[in-house]
């Protein structure tokens, strides 16, 4: 779990960073934009190809079973507002997933200049 943590920490790191980067330059050198959208679109391609969904159920799965295991200790807790995460699925909790993902590749999309 620790080892996840550190992982997730230093990619939202990642994200942060480039897209600092890439704002910067593309106010520097506006012309570079149809160049960017053509880098980007190539990486969403790539990711779109790796079997990430896949990884995720695997996770969630395990995660489920490890859940019914303390369900005393989460109680109440909402994963989101009017939903107990204990009453939440494997294929719930992989929509909000990829739906704040989304949200996510939205808004740093737009901040960089590039949506």
């Amino acid at each position: 779990a620790e080892t996840a943590r550190g992982a997730n920490i230093d990619e939202i790191r990642h994200l942060c960073v480039g897209s600092s980067v890439v704002r910067r330059h593309l106010e520097d050198n506006p012309d570079d934009r149809p160049r960017l959208l053509d880098l980007v679109g190539q990486g969403f391609a790539l990711w779109k190809s790796l079997p990430i969904q896949d990884v995720i159920i695997q996770r969630e799965t395990l995660f489920q079973a490890g859940m019914q295991r303390v369900v005393d200790v989460l109680g109440d807790y909402e994963l989101v507002p009017g939903r107990r995460l204990v009453d939440t699925t494997v294929e719930e909790r992989l929509g909000i997933q990829m739906g704040w993902s989304a949200q996510m590749q939205t808004s740093r999309m737009a901040y960089m200049g590039l949506s």
